[in-house]
């Protein structure tokens, strides 16, 4: 290298260099707090979304994110979870509304407009009796597991995307923000006549219904454990049944976004 070339990368040098960091007139980058952090994260009108439904009244904030803790996810499908709570993922709606490319928001499975992250997850017609119900049943497999290992009808544990008892056909699914008690009394709303069915046909004093929500990418309600409890259920398997969810909703997303356009 000429001494022409040397000073030219001297002049494009921003101070970045070993040699100038030891300069006191360094300047470092700005760190920010906790609460900085939170605050421009709050401030995101995308981001921002899933600080608000993290936040309601009746979830339970560290259960919800415990999963980035304990999920022993790897680092590709973590960061792929987390661009879908932040809804940064390039659907039909994100380029056409964020990105400005005059893409069509329709959506590419049920053809209706609107093809946002929101609807892709819990609200496309198309998915909601194959991928949706898949959800559902996910979660359903590992409670009935427990439960049938806890009452001596099966003798073993298997993993629960593995284990096969006989199917019932039933289906509820829960969006982003509609975790609440609210969410809560429309699934035994919903279940009511099941109980009623199930109280006749096996001549029995009463059915109850036991709400288990979860919203698609993983918050859990407060109440939570309490209906655990009642199935006589260790609190301990919420933990299964949020990755299962959080999982099968990152598989739903990458699955949509392979459909031809």
């Amino acid at each position: 290298m000429n001494v022409g070339m040397c000073k030219d990368v001297v002049a494009v040098d921003k101070g970045l260099t070993p040699l100038f960091l030891g300069k006191e007139n360094w300047r470092k980058p700005k760190v920010l707090s906790n609460t900085d952090r939170v605050a421009v994260w709050k401030s995101k009108e995308l981001h921002g979304r899933f600080y608000k439904a993290l936040s309601g009244p009746d979830v339970d904030q560290i259960a919800s994110v415990s999963w980035l803790q304990f999920g022993d996810l790897f680092g590709e499908t973590e960061g792929f979870v987390c661009a879908i709570m932040d809804e940064v993922i390039k659907t039909r709606n994100y380029r056409k509304y964020i990105m400005k490319d005059g893409t069509l928001d329709i959506c590419r499975a049920c053809h209706r407009p609107g093809e946002s992250l929101r609807h892709i997850v819990s609200g496309c017609s198309h998915l909601a009796n194959g991928e949706y119900l898949h959800r559902h049943n996910q979660v359903a497999r590992i409670v009935h597991q427990q439960l049938a290992l806890r009452f001596g009808f099966i003798d073993f544990e298997m993993p629960y995307y593995r284990y096969d008892p006989v199917k019932i056909a039933v289906h509820c699914s829960t969006g982003i923000e509609r975790l609440s008690l609210t969410a809560e009394k429309e699934k035994v709303s919903k279940y009511l006549d099941l109980a009623h069915e199930i109280t006749t046909m096996w001549n029995i004093e009463s059915t109850v219904v036991v709400p288990i929500v979860v919203s698609v990418n993983g918050l859990l309600a407060k109440s939570f454990d309490q209906h655990l409890k009642k199935l006589s259920l260790g609190c301990w398997i919420k933990g299964w049944i949020q990755k299962a969810v959080v999982l099968e909703t990152a598989r739903i997303v990458r699955r949509f976004l392979t459909l031809e356009p």
